[in-house]
């Protein structure tokens, strides 16, 4: 080939790998419009799939109007321990011949009593009570002495009871599975008969009823008439070359029965194998058929076969399945694998919660089937497009419904069974139970034991559905909840037991899943976790922390490395949304400057309708959220659901499988899923016409879950132009086959222009293979400062197999700040100092780099000559602290104050309304106000989105949220209403400004591009001699500001008094007004148990010594009488010192508070050995105050706080400090609790000058 013609070739090949695009992200688009052959595949007009029956049974429908009658009520019920009869009304009057059914109201069966429209209730409530139906059935003319006459309910309940002409037939406990009465005898062939069904169904406080809408005849009533003999249950065990069949019959009467068995393709009909044999007749009879042939069931090649069984020439059964192994054996480094087909599996999973999915989706005028006008199919097939190999329905709602697993069937989707039996046992009105157990957790417990029967019936009917895969005997069993000794190993054990005679196919449990069994002595097959680090709080990198700390405490317990899956983590819907809230909020945050407060009252509430705003903080942001929808869901998806499948996907070498706590609701949908009047166009631009409609999420999700899939591991998702990062290629291949793709990566800026980044041809992947190749992504000197997509594609020959993606974010050289405004600087850095010749990066190095003039200080005593203060990164030290009323009288004159980072907690100096916090930290930030001129460049919030540094932490502290913030994080669970914090704050002060800024600047400077560009517009800003309209005005408070006690003391000049012998309560207290325990007696939400024992300076400067209850007879506090507590003592007694001491830093705080303001409220009085006595009497919200949601005040220092509950730090001058102190006696004034945790003194010393304060 000449050099002209392989040129062309080559040139060709780029130009064509360079024209590789994204798929399509659409939201709201119909999945008939989107999926490969959906419209193919879908069935509008099916309702439900149940199994196949034998050619010789004869099936007649009971569906139709029944006559219908309830009595609602709620109370606790114990279904497996009442009568037929229970209830308020018994039905003895309505089982008589003469009674008459004609004035009872019509109902449609099947159909939930939930979505009636009757006076007992509105439609779609919950519905709770007794339900009579009644009906006049046709009996077939059928032959008693060889046939069976069979009356078959696919679903009701929750109880339901059966009468045939007034005679009692029998019963069933539990609403999902399919049961049967066999009524042959009593019914006359050829006649009429009168059926009468008693529904029970009841609900209490909590927890909820299992599914209050799945109530009534909710599932499809048939007759079905059975030649003798028949198969009554068919269990099929798939072995390597062969199945085993294990079959009970009904009607056998000889000794030896023929048994011909063959086995059909479910779709062709081509016979597969047979097998015939005369065999002795037992309760369960085994046969062994050889099958060498049978073709795999698997979730990529769902193929089905139907086992077809004669017994003496009779058709006695049919039973569809599917040839699957799944067995956990040890796979590559010595670790349990689970395996199909021993193919390595991972479980790409989803949740299926079937109410939910019923209630977002159905239509007016719609049943309660499940596939209503084939709607599950098409989840299901969306789903399946999707990447999802398995569901998980949750045991709080799940429904062991024959449809669902006949469509898993069918399609290729893996079920992770969680049995719902601990859900279903109430205490709610149960005395006994709540004398006992006080009405806890042990429902779960109880839940179990009463349903281990049912459990067992369901996996035996359950028993050859391929798509059944994993077992869980419930949903978050923890010990730690439990009462009165209880453990849940005791049912567990019970279970397996059961487990091991039902499933012959011995399908992998893990006991439960939630429950962290390594801790406990459960034996499982494999684990399944949960847990919701680095989505709704937290960053998201800890998820890989987790998950080796996990794999190790696994291996330790287990003592070999078991299979582990989370199958429970964060959500990304996002129809929390109240309606009243959108209304209330959007037009707020729409203008260019709203009222901050009222959404600081909703992001501090703990009212349900409004805390729902945290959740979305950390995966998109709640601005975002309220004012442009579709925009924040794509960020909730890129973050939330693509990058954290993402971390499981690429740590698969120690991960076996990872689930969403995710409906399919809440990325596909068939109706809008709310409405709100003038919103909905701009909220949700719902399609008009009527079919599956895939949102935002869902196309996030295909790429993170796809089974052959390259994922960049990006240390720097902000990099400079003209610098590099390491960004390693991880490749994972879990198809069922080896593969050998090429490898395309390529970056797109915001004009859609494409540059190749790197290229690999046929990269050999075995199946089930995770490779690491190392790369760096090196950022061209000329890119612009902008927003790129970095995509990679696997490809096979140019056809694409794959796709990923990642944002990065660059600056320019063009466009960095080369010159700033001149002012009169000071800088106060003891960072600098203290790290000099390090490498530790200081915010003095930042400025030397920028070229910006100050002068260094040391103390604020010439504050007054400068224009501008620098306070840089952890600097805060005692002179700082001490020095709030120069600051303050600065500011106010028209200083300018600029606060880096720091690492010490506590409220500024200047201002006590703003409070440095020590939080959890993360990656993500949402800013509030954009066009604020730090924001220049960098109004995306994603912009700021990416581990970095040293901890990898956009920000460690945070600051209290008040009108300042300018940016919000998100620092605990969402459900903490502290968790919202600021970590950027701009106010007005005076005729001055103070700029707080906690975002990690010393580590990330000139390498996160998106920092380093705020780094200068801050400077720039608060060097100018404008101040933005987007700064809080903060009017200066002397009461507030300016003059807030800072105590310190060296530790080697601390005394600690002992109050071990005249302490008299510990810090846990369990039961409230026992006259036990701890505190002040008001129980485990108003104790202190969660304080540090030992010596500890808390978040102060003044070190204590606390008591560790466990080492003095559970005593560690003195807690004295007081409002409510009349029974403690009125003093403390003395508390020994004998030594010479210049002050007292008492510990201490206040509970029920009756003192007004500046009145006397406790008081120390200090003895001395030379006789004499000095008073100290503390006065209330001066010098101590009371301890729920405390602050500083003018005499006292906030050193400790947990929750609302606040521990204060006083301080007594000596005004003897030459005599020696013998004892302190603590006094109650009876207009509050008080207590004492602490007294710390500073010595005196006699012979000499204290040299740490003369130095100072």
């Amino acid at each position: 080939m000449s050099k002209r013609k392989l040129l062309l070739l080559i040139v060709c090949c780029r130009c064509l790998l360079s024209g590789f695009d994204l798929e399509k992200n659409d939201s709201y688009i119909l999945a008939a419009d989107r999926i490969p052959g959906f419209k193919e595949q879908q069935k509008k007009n099916e309702m439900y799939v149940f199994d196949t029956l034998p050619v010789s049974w004869k099936s007649i429908s009971l569906d139709g109007i029944w006559k219908y009658k309830s009595y609602p009520f709620s109370e606790y019920i114990d279904y497996w321990n009442v009568d037929e009869w229970h209830g308020p009304q018994h039905c003895k009057e309505f089982i008589k011949k003469d009674y008459d059914f004609s004035k009872w109201k019509d109902v449609p069966v099947p159909w939930s009593l939930a979505m009636l429209k009757l006076s007992d209730g509105k439609i779609g409530e919950r519905w709770y009570g007794i339900a009579y139906y009644e009906r006049e059935v046709n009996i077939p003319d059928f032959k008693p002495q060889s046939e069976s006459l069979i009356i078959k309910f696919h679903g009701a309940g929750y109880r339901t009871d059966l009468w045939i002409n007034g005679v009692y037939t029998g019963k069933n406990i539990g609403p999902q599975m399919p049961f049967e009465f066999d009524i042959s005898s009593m019914v006359k062939p050829a006649s009429s008969a009168c059926l009468l069904v008693k529904i029970l169904h009841t609900g209490y406080k909590n927890p909820p009823s299992l599914n209050s809408r799945d109530v009534g005849i909710t599932q499809p009533v048939e007759l079905q008439l059975r030649p003798r003999p028949y198969a009554s249950t068919i269990r099929i065990v798939p072995l390597n070359n062969r199945i085993e069949a294990y079959l009970k019959f009904k009607g056998l009467i000889a000794n030896k029965v023929k048994i011909e068995a063959e086995i059909k393709e479910a779709v062709s009909g081509r016979q597969a194998a047979v097998f015939s044999g005369e065999l002795k007749v037992a309760p369960e009879i085994v046969i062994n058929i050889p099958a060498p042939k049978l073709r795999f069931w698997s979730p990529d090649d769902p193929f089905l076969y139907f086992l077809e069984i004669k017994a003496d020439g009779i058709p006695a059964g049919v039973q569809r399945f599917g040839y699957r192994i799944i067995e956990v054996k040890t796979g590559p480094n010595e670790k349990k694998r689970i395996f199909i087909n021993n193919k390595q599996f991972y479980m790409r999973a989803f949740q299926f919660n079937f109410p939910k999915t019923f209630e977002i989706r159905l239509p007016k005028n719609s049943s309660f089937c499940i596939n209503e006008k084939g709607s599950l199919r098409e989840e299901i097939l969306a789903m399946k497009y999707m990447n999802i190999n398995t569901f998980r329905p949750h045991a709080m709602y799940n429904q062991y419904d024959e449809t669902f697993f006949n469509l898993c069937d069918e399609i290729g989707i893996l079920v992770f069974f969680d049995w719902n039996g601990p859900f279903n046992y109430h205490v709610e009105e149960n005395s006994e139970f709540k004398a006992v157990y006080n009405g806890g957790y042990e429902h779960k417990y109880f839940g179990m034991e009463k349903t281990i029967g049912e459990f067992g019936l369901t996996a035996e009917y359950l028993h050859n559905h391929p798509s059944l895969a994993f077992w869980s005997f419930g949903n978050e069993l923890y010990d730690h909840l439990l009462k009165g000794g209880l453990e849940f190993n005791t049912p567990i054990d019970k279970y397996i037991g059961v487990l091991k005679k039902a499933d012959l196919q011995a399908r992998p449990h893990c006991a439960s899943t939630g429950r962290p069994v390594y801790k406990h002595s459960t034996p499982v097959d494999f684990v399944s976790h949960h847990q919701y680090i680095g989505v709704r709080f937290g960053p998201w990198l800890d998820v890989i922390d987790y998950l080796k700390e996990t794999t190790v405490e696994i291996e330790q317990a287990y003592r070999q490395k078991l299979p582990f899956v989370n199958m429970e983590t964060g959500m990304v819907n996002d129809f929390r949304l109240h309606d009243n809230i959108m209304k209330k909020f959007r037009p707020e945050f729409q203008k260019d400057i709203f009222d901050k407060q009222k959404f600081i009252d909703a992001f501090t509430s703990k009212n349900a309708n409004e805390t729902w705003t945290r959740h979305n903080l950390n995966a998109g942001g709640i601005k975002n959220f309220l004012t442009d929808l579709t925009d924040f869901r794509y960020k909730k998806s890129y973050m939330q659901a693509k990058r954290y499948i993402e971390i499981f996907r690429m740590n698969r070498d120690i991960t076996d499988g990872v689930s969403h706590n995710t409906q399919p609701y809440d990325v596909m949908c068939h109706v809008r899923p709310f409405s709100i009047p003038g919103m909905d166009d701009d909220i949700h631009p719902w399609p008009d016409e009527y079919g599956l409609t895939l949102t935002e999420p869902y196309f996030s999700y295909r790429t993170a879950f796809h089974p052959l899939q390259a994922f960049l591991d990006i240390e720097n998702y902000h990099p400079l132009c003209g610098s590099e990062t390491r960004a390693d290629i991880i490749l994972v291949n879990d198809t069922e086959n080896a593969a050998a793709p090429s490898l395309l990566i390529q970056a797109r800026n915001a004009e859609g222009r494409v540059m190749e980044l790197f290229t690999a041809g046929r990269i050999e992947l075995s199946q089930g293979e995770k490779k690491i190749i190392p790369w760096k992504l090196a950022v061209p000197g000329n890119w612009s400062s902008s927003k790129y997509t970095v995509e990679l594609f696997l490809h096979d020959n140019a056809k694409k197999l794959s796709e990923n993606y990642y944002h990065i974010y660059t600056l320019s050289d063009n466009d960095r700040i080369k010159s700033f405004p001149v002012r009169k600087t000071a800088l106060y850095d003891i960072a600098a100092q203290k790290f000099k010749g390090t490498d530790i990066k200081t915010t003095k190095e930042i400025l030397d780099t920028l070229k910006i003039k100050y002068d260094s200080i040391r103390d604020f005593a010439g504050l007054q000559d400068y224009e501008v203060l620098i306070i840089g990164a952890n600097s805060t030290d005692i002179y700082l602290l001490k020095s709030g009323e120069i600051i303050n009288k600065w500011l106010t004159a028209g200083g300018r104050l600029l606060m880096f980072e720091q690492e010490k907690a506590g409220p500024l100096p200047w201002c006590a309304l703003d409070k440095i916090v020590i939080a959890g930290g993360s990656y993500f930030m949402e800013i509030y106000y954009p066009k604020h001129p730090v924001f220049k460049g960098l109004e995306d919030s994603m912009a700021w989105e990416s581990p970095l540094g040293g901890n990898r932490l956009l920000h460690k502290t945070s600051i209290n949220i008040n009108d300042g913030f300018l940016a919000l994080v998100s620092t605990d669970h969402p459900k903490d209403p502290r968790s919202m914090r600021s970590v950027i704050n701009d106010s007005k002060y005076g005729k001055g400004e103070y700029f707080i800024s906690m975002i990690d600047t010393s580590d990330r400077f000139n390498k996160d591009a998106s920092v380093t560009r705020y780094v200068e517009n801050l400077f720039s800003y608060i060097l100018s001699s404008d101040i933005s309209v987007y700064a809080a005005n903060r009017v200066p408070d002397s009461a507030q500001d300016g003059g807030i006690k800072i105590f310190e003391l060296d530790s080697k000049m601390a005394f600690y008094a002992d109050i071990s012998k005249q302490a008299n309560m510990g810090f846990e207290d369990t039961v409230e007004g026992d006259k036990k325990g701890g505190w002040a007696d008001f129980g485990s939400s108003a104790d202190m148990k969660g304080i540090p024992t030992g010596i500890t300076m808390l978040s102060g400067f003044v070190p204590f010594s606390i008591i560790d209850p466990g080492k003095n007879n559970g005593k560690s506090c003195i807690v004295l009488k007081g409002p409510k507590r009349e029974y403690f003592p009125p003093t403390s007694g003395e508390i020994p010192v004998m030594k010479k001491i210049e002050n007292f830093i008492f510990l201490h705080t206040l509970m029920w508070v009756s003192a007004k303001p500046g009145e006397d409220v406790l008081e120390y009085r200090i003895n001395y050995s030379t006789g004499g006595q000095e008073i100290f009497r503390l006065k209330n919200k001066i010098d101590i105050a009371d301890w729920w949601m405390g602050n500083n005040i003018k005499n006292s220092q906030t050193v400790y706080r947990d929750g609302n509950k606040t521990l204060y730090a006083t301080q007594w001058e000596n005004p003897r400090p030459r005599d020696e102190i013998k004892s302190i006696e603590m006094i109650s004034l009876n207009n509050a609790i008080p207590v004492l945790i602490a007294v710390t003194g500073k010595k005196k010393y006699e012979e000499n000058i204290d040299i740490l304060e003369f130095n100072k």
